[in-house]
């Protein structure tokens, strides 16, 4: 009996210095026995913390409360934040972070009164941001369609993780690995270490926080990017910009022409090359990017070989997926009837009268009209640009005909034409040598007779004259 009671002693008084615990709706309370010289319990020591909420600080509030019919001294309280030496007075103390807290009591020496520090546990502060684990795309190659962007989100608070947690932590899932299908944005604790959780009422924003949504998953219909905004029940937020640079939806351009002028001739058998020239600015054309069968076949070749007259058309796509068609329509063309060619003589332009040297008009009786300007036969003037007749060179292989023109049997014959009087046929004064090129063509040769004929004619009839008149 003694030992029962003996052990019953004990358990008391170890039960009386473990602190107690006492929740309230959103509060919980310490407790440590105040005891006086003789270990009796006189009053309690408190610590109460005013919420087991998630919030982004907690404020820890000590007091001393007397037992019945009892009374205590006013007390002083020191808080010591986890390892911390140095010690902050008051009644209350506000926690930011989550850890470990001490409280100490403090009494006049002279009442002999002492208690237990109380130490309080913090887990529920929240001031971190959610973690954004992965962003993905539907679409990853360029496309003309809109792509979906799925962004998973997870809100960790690793300093309220047990070591027991930590271990139960490695043997699970890693998020990034977690199927697309699971909920997201709600403020459960779905395992251990989580934080506040995702905004219940809209954890996400694609438009830097302008408005809220609770979908995680959001549609893009053209490149752009997006100032994301992720936060948790407490506000906490974390950004990052989505870039989507994949959305292509213009065509390309084309345009079909035949190759090289070809044509096809009417009744002919021949062929031509239609050729395409096209362009992408965005996507670019894709790797076989013509057709020629309305899209049945895709080739990487441009040009098209024909052999009949149509209408043509190529299909042309870029790596987004968009088309575009070129049109040509080939016809017949006539082939022109071939001309012979008549190969008639030059005509060689014979020099006018006018282009000829001017003939020294000389009356048929000088005695009647005698000029005092006229010089006398004897006394002709002399041209001194044109040499003399017997500083003429002769070709002594060539007689001088009766018209008193001199034939040069070279290449380019040499005429001495003779001009004026008659009787001025065998004097110098008025004679000049004509060098004309040689002419091949028959009608120049006509021509020439024609005026040799003339000149000849010309001569004759002079010296008749001159007979008459002496």
């Amino acid at each position: 009996m003694t030992r029962i009671k003996q052990f019953m002693a004990l358990s008391i008084a170890a039960a009386l210095s473990i602190p107690t615990m006492t929740y309230a709706a959103e509060t919980k309370t310490y407790t440590q026995p105040i005891k006086d010289r003789e270990q009796k319990q006189v009053g309690d020591f408190l610590c109460a913390q005013d919420t087991e909420a998630w919030t982004r600080s907690v404020v820890l509030n000590a007091s001393v409360v007397p037992a019945k019919d009892q009374t205590l001294p006013e007390a002083e309280f020191l808080w010591t934040a986890g390892n911390e030496t140095e010690s902050v007075k008051g009644n209350t103390y506000t926690a930011e972070t989550n850890g470990k807290y001490t409280v100490k009591m403090q009494m006049p020496q002279e009442s002999g009164l002492t208690a237990e520090d109380i130490i309080v546990e913090i887990k529920n502060i929240d001031r971190t941001a959610p973690k954004i684990v992965t962003i993905s795309r539907d679409i990853q190659e360029w496309t003309n369609k809109s792509v979906n962007v799925t962004v998973e989100c997870v809100d960790y608070q690793d300093t309220a993780v047990t070591a027991q947690e930590s271990e139960n932590k490695a043997e699970t899932t890693d998020v990034k690995e977690k199927s697309e299908t699971k909920e997201m944005g709600t403020s459960e604790q779905e395992e251990p270490g989580t934080g506040s959780g995702l905004h219940p009422e809209g954890a996400y924003s694609y438009d830097g926080g302008q408005t809220w949504t609770k979908d995680n998953v959001i549609a893009v219909d053209e490149n752009k990017t997006i100032a994301f905004v992720v936060r948790d029940a407490l506000g906490n937020q974390a950004t990052e910009t989505i870039t989507v640079d994949n959305i292509d939806k213009t065509r390309p351009t084309v345009s079909l022409s035949i190759a090289d002028g070809g044509v096809l001739y009417e009744g002919e058998e021949g062929q031509v090359t239609l050729k395409a020239s096209a362009s992408d600015a965005a996507s670019g054309l894709a790797d076989k990017p013509y057709s020629w069968n309305g899209g049945v076949s895709w080739s990487e070749f441009p040009s098209y070989v024909i052999t009949e007259a149509g209408n043509y058309t190529v299909l042309v796509r870029d790596r987004a997926g968009n088309t575009a068609r070129a049109a040509l329509e080939v016809t017949y063309t006539k082939r022109p009837e071939e001309s012979e060619e008549t190969t008639q003589p030059e005509e060689t332009t014979v020099p006018e009268e006018s282009s000829r040297p001017e003939e020294t008009t000389v009356p048929e009786n000088p005695s009647q009209t005698e000029s005092p300007t006229q010089p006398e036969t004897s006394a002709k003037p002399e041209n001194p640009t044109q040499p003399e007749t017997s500083a003429r060179p002769e070709n002594p292989t060539q007689p001088e005909n009766s018209q008193g023109i001199q034939n040069n049997t070279s290449q380019n014959p040499i005429y001495n034409i003779y001009y004026g009087n008659p009787e001025w046929e065998n004097s110098n004064a008025f004679s000049g040598i004509v060098d004309l090129p040689l002419i091949e063509n028959k009608t120049e040769t006509k021509a020439e007779t024609k005026k040799e004929t003339e000149t000849t004619k010309q001569t004759s009839e002079s010296k008749k004259k001159e007979t008459s008149q002496t």
